[in-house]
């Protein structure tokens, strides 16, 4: 097989999205059949038409997560692409629409096209190629809201020697950190609990952005550490509930992403976006977590020679803050720690190096993790 047939999926999508919205019609006028709608089922027995296609809708009634995966090819190799509306104006329209397809000038057929790009969001991709031919993944857990999901099956193999049945599982799961759709705005952002990993994508077909809300407990630094799948030019950024975008940071480590941003205790967005280095990747696999680090404390040291003990000024703190303070930058040696009692604290030491050196300080507010580490140098003793 030369191409994957989940890419192929995808083209049809694209060339003839009327599968997904009409009832009444499918893509090829000689295998009209309606469109079913089906319940949420470890097992769906389905059959492929004579387009080697298949199409059927899922009516969703809750909020839930699912795991879908191929539970019998019967030794077919075929991909699934599962797509949302996010409007049934827009369905209604299309399906009106499509039944004057043949009527259609360019322009109407372009502008037809667009609205459906514009409002159908591609929710996953799944095959059973091979390592070398997929184009999208063996399994997945969706997150499913309210409404209608479209499932568009297609395969080329040879369906008179292996059969027309297929059976696809869409079995529950108890993970609810999945991304959920449709999440491309402020408004519509997913709520995201500190310190645990969600897993989502974005797709390549539509200029798709995911946006998340964060509860930030007090005044910190509110990081976002990302990990993609594949190769990427990935773009994070994060705003203020007034939507006003913050000064953020972002390093990047191979296929690991750090973005940082000072925060005062509040809510607040962090957006996910990018593309592929891989002109076919229809997807953008992420996971991605967010937390809240202590604001990083300021030293100043004084170093003395012929004195017994050396001051330490600790600021850029809070009253409350566990306070420690080591001499290496592997933080195994600590020359003293103490619970601040201001904002600013003074604290005496045992002697420091008379030839001067380096401390290495760290604080941790109550609920928050331990701040990044600052690293001052003092100078030789005087």
């Amino acid at each position: 097989m030369m191409k994957s047939v989940s890419k192929v999926a995808l083209s049809a999508l694209l060339v003839c999205s009327s599968a997904i919205v009409l009832p009444e019609t499918s893509i090829a006028k000689s295998a009209s059949v309606p469109v079913e709608t089906v319940k949420v089922s470890t097992s769906i027995d389905r059959n492929f038409n004579n387009d080697s296609m298949d199409y059927f809708t899922v009516k969703s009634t809750k909020n839930q997560t699912v795991k879908l995966s191929i539970k019998n090819a019967q030794k077919k190799r075929f991909g699934v692409i599962v797509v949302k509306a996010k409007s049934a104006k827009v369905e209604e329209f299309v399906k009106k629409n499509f039944n004057r397809f043949d009527q259609m000038t360019e322009k109407e057929m372009d502008q037809l096209f667009d609205m459906i790009m514009n409002d159908f969001k591609i929710i996953t991709s799944i095959d059973n190629e091979s390592k070398e031919l997929s184009g999208g993944k063996r399994t997945d857990e969706i997150r499913l809201g309210k409404g209608n999901y479209h499932f568009i099956t297609l395969t080329d193999s040879n369906l008179k020697k292996y059969g027309k049945g297929f059976t696809l599982s869409l079995a529950n799961s108890k993970n609810t950190a999945i991304e959920s759709e449709f999440n491309d705005t402020i408004a519509t952002a997913n709520a995201m609990k500190r310190s645990t990993t969600y897993k989502g994508h974005f797709d390549m077909l539509t200029d798709d952005l995911d946006y998340f809300k964060v509860t930030v407990p007090k005044s910190g630094k509110l990081v976002m550490d990302t990990k993609v799948a594949t190769k990427a030019t990935m773009n994070f950024k994060m705003y203020s509930k007034d939507k006003k975008k913050l000064t953020s940071t972002t390093k990047k480590s191979g296929k690991s992403y750090r973005t940082v941003a000072n925060v005062k205790k509040g809510t607040y967005f962090v957006r996910i976006g990018g593309s592929s280095d891989d002109l076919d990747q229809a997807f953008i696999d992420y996971q991605a977590r967010v937390h809240v680090k202590t604001k990083t404390p300021s030293i100043k040291v004084t170093n003395k020679k012929g004195v017994k003990s050396d001051l330490l000024t600790v600021s850029n703190i809070s009253k409350g803050d566990q306070v420690k303070v080591y001499s290496d930058s592997e933080k195994s040696k600590l020359i003293t720690s103490f619970k601040a009692k201001s904002t600013s604290t003074k604290v005496s030491t045992k002697k420091l190096y008379d030839r001067g050196g380096k401390v290495y300080v760290t604080s941790k507010s109550e609920g928050l993790y331990t701040s990044f580490t600052k690293t001052v140098t003092y100078k030789k003793a005087k």
